[in-house]
């Protein structure tokens, strides 16, 4: 009888140990969630809780990052995205972050492509075709006609109803001289 009391009492159940506002880990899934619901100003108040709690991960700072973006505040987004890679000098986020906010700044633009790159020589990035579009599209837009066309054409081949690309792959062949090419993609 004693025997079955203690193996009962060792395969009950234990309450589960209640997480701390200071865990990192804790505070980044609670940012996770609430952005996830819609609530940004919670979602950065619990991720900036994380990052105190955890001052030397760039993952929870590429995150507020990602989210500064997100809330367009772009200047907010490339303050946390450069903290981010002080710490972690490959951190795939940042550099896509950085990229995509570069995008839009023609006088950046080749600056966001060396970290769009960046994230596309990654699993995450190789196929991720939204980002491949954007880098192409830029490739172009920079003269690097001959990359865009690269870049493009294997979007196509991959996704052939993907008109958008198709068109700038177009732009792009013309922008070459290749009018020929040019038509049998349209």
């Amino acid at each position: 009888m004693w025997a079955l009391a203690v193996s009962l009492l060792f395969l009950a159940p234990h309450p589960a140990r209640a997480q701390s506002a200071a865990d990192p880990y804790y505070a980044f899934l609670i940012g996770q969630r609430l952005e996830s619901e819609g609530d940004e100003k919670g979602a950065l108040a619990a991720l900036e809780r994380a990052a105190a709690a955890a001052p030397t991960s760039a993952h929870i700072r590429a995150e507020i990052a990602s989210l500064y973006m997100a809330m367009n505040q772009p200047a907010a987004a490339e303050k946390a995205a450069l903290a981010a890679l002080a710490l972690d000098a490959d951190s795939t986020e940042a550099h896509q972050v950085l990229g995509l906010l570069m995008s839009t700044s023609p006088d950046r633009m080749k600056e966001g492509i060396t970290h769009l790159e960046k994230v596309m020589a990654t699993p995450a990035g190789a196929t991720d075709v939204s980002l491949q579009f954007t880098l192409g599209r830029l490739y172009l837009m920079t003269g690097a006609v001959e990359k865009s066309i690269d870049l493009l054409t294997r979007i196509v081949e991959e996704q052939p109803y993907l008109m958008q690309a198709r068109l700038t792959l177009v732009q792009a062949l013309q922008s070459a001289n290749r009018g020929d090419e040019a038509i049998a993609y349209l």
